[in-house]
C-alpha cells in the first residue's frame, strides 16, 4: 500500500491533471465529430467499400491467422500479461513504468466502454462474421486496447536499451501488433473500418500524452542521479 501511496503522489500531480483536461476535451470534441459523422450516415458508404474490400481477401489459412492475431488484444491475454509485466515493474522497482501500464490501460478501457452504451452502434452482419460479439461495435475495444498496451510496451523497450537495432524493432513490433490486430477486427466482419480508425485515434493521442508525462518523468530521475 505504501508503494501504491508513493506511487500516486508522485505521478497524479498538476501536470497530470492538466493533460487529462486536455484529453478530455480532446474526447469532447473528437466524439461529438464522431457522432455527428455517424448521425449523418457520411462514413456508410467508406465503410462499406473498405469493408468489402478487405473481406475480399479471405482465405482459410488467413482466416485462422486473423483469428489468432486478434486475441492477441482479448483481455484474457491482456490481463494476465499486464499483470505479470505490473509484478516485473514493481520488482525492479521502475514506477515510471508501472504508472505508464497502469494509467495507458485503464483510461482507454474506461472511454471505450463509456463511448460503446453512449453511440450504441450496432456491428455489421452477423451472418458475414467469422467471431462472435455481443456488445456495440463503435469503436473497437481490441484496436484500442492494442495501441495502449502494445504502444506502452514498444515505448519502455526503446528507452531501457542503447542497441539501436533493439530500438528499432521496439517500434516495428509494436507497431506490427497494433495494425495486425486493427486490421483483424475488420477482416473477421466485427467491426466497420470507423470503428477501428476511431480507436486508433483517440487511444493514440492519449498514449502520446502518457509518453510525453513518462518522459519528464524520465529525464528528472536521470537529472537527480547525475
Amino acid at each position: 500500500m505504501e508503494i501504491l501511496y508513493n506511487l500516486a503522489k508522485d505521478f497524479f500531480n498538476k501536470k497530470f491533471f492538466k493533460t487529462s483536461f486536455f484529453y478530455a476535451v480532446f474526447l469532447a470534441v473528437f466524439f461529438t465529430l464522431a457522432g455527428m459523422m455517424l448521425r449523418s450516415g457520411v462514413l456508410s458508404g467508406l465503410d462499406a467499400y473498405l469493408r468489402d474490400a478487405v473481406l475480399s481477401l479471405r482465405g482459410e489459412t488467413l482466416n485462422h491467422l486473423m483469428i489468432l492475431t486478434t486475441y492477441l488484444s482479448d483481455k484474457v491475454i491482456v490481463l494476465p500479461v499486464a499483470l505479470l509485466t505490473s509484478i516485473y515493474f514493481l520488482y525492479r522497482k521502475k514506477y515510471d513504468f508501472l504508472f505508464g501500464l497502469l494509467t495507458s490501460s485503464f483510461v482507454v478501457s474506461l472511454v471505450v466502454v463509456l463511448a460503446k452504451l453512449f453511440f450504441a452502434r450496432l456491428r455489421p452482419p452477423f451472418s458475414e462474421a467469422l467471431l462472435f460479439e455481443n456488445d456495440f461495435s463503435f469503436p473497437s475495444g481490441h484496436t484500442a486496447r492494442a495501441v495502449a498496451f502494445y504502444g506502452i510496451l514498444a515505448y519502455f523497450v526503446f528507452v531501457s536499451t542503447r542497441n539501436k537495432i533493439e530500438k528499432f524493432l521496439a517500434i516495428f513490433v509494436g507497431l506490427a501488433m497494433i495494425f495486425s490486430i486493427s486490421f483483424s477486427r475488420v477482416y473477421l466482419g466485427v467491426h466497420w473500418p470507423s470503428d477501428v480508425f476511431g480507436s486508433l485515434i483517440f487511444s493514440g493521442v492519449w498514449l502520446c500524452l502518457l509518453i510525453y508525462l513518462c518522459e519528464i518523468k524520465r529525464k528528472m530521475r536521470i537529472q537527480m542521479m547525475m
